[in-house]
């Protein structure tokens, strides 16, 4: 192995520990140099301040994310209370809408949707329990869908409607010529159904609010 001698040399004072040390030859002149690779504090710092920027960038990015999460939720609950009032109001218009219907006076005029409650009640045709169950249907539109979509017998989807429509538990037992515990049978088994079972209302109540 050849010994390489500097001859001249400029000295400096180092401000780092050597990282690595390479020899460099001139291809014209021969001269060789020496490259030599310090890591000095700062490079350091800097390389500190390189490994924390990612952990930085996490934090604030997490920060913004929870700000804005408390922000959607407030919007949403502020939207939801807003919606349940719609709601109601359009509820309030629907059941108007519905007593207004010519089905509507036709069970009025025999003595349903009454606030006395009289002894007996003139029978409805069968026509005329399709034309409310339809009336309903048409303009309880979501009811109608949630309805459907169970896909429940016909007698007992009637019967769903009929009760929507906020006959009572007497009016129906009138309608069907049975008891008024047959009926509530009948209405504690369409809680079943529909996965009402838990739901401490009735179904009266529970059907008023959809």
């Amino acid at each position: 192995m050849d010994n390489d001698t500097i001859t001249k040399s400029t000295v400096f004072q180092l401000n780092g520990p050597v990282d690595d040390v390479s020899l460099q030859t001139d291809g014209e002149t021969g001269m060789k140099s020496y490259c030599i690779v310090i890591s000095s504090d700062n490079a350091a710092n800097d390389e500190n301040v390189g490994s924390n920027a990612p952990l930085t960038w996490v934090l604030c990015g997490s920060v913004v994310l929870i700000a804005l999460i408390g922000v959607y939720i407030w919007k949403r609950h502020k939207g939801n209370a807003k919606n349940e009032t719609v709601s109601g109001k359009e509820r309030a218009l629907q059941y108007e809408l519905f007593r207004q219907s010519v089905i509507y006076k036709k069970l009025t005029e025999k003595g349903y949707y009454s606030q006395d409650r009289k002894q007996c009640l003139d029978k409805l045709d069968e026509h005329e329990i399709t034309e409310l169950c339809e009336t309903i249907s048409n303009i309880f539109t979501d009811f109608s869908e949630f309805v459907n979509q169970k896909n429940v017998p016909d007698k007992d989807a009637e019967l769903c409607y009929l009760v929507k429509s906020r006959l009572t538990t007497f009016e129906l037992s009138e309608i069907y010529c049975v008891s008024e515990s047959a009926i509530f049978k009948r209405k504690q088994k369409i809680k079943q159904m529909f996965d009402f079972s838990s739901d401490k209302r009735t179904l009266d109540a529970i059907f008023d609010e959809m």
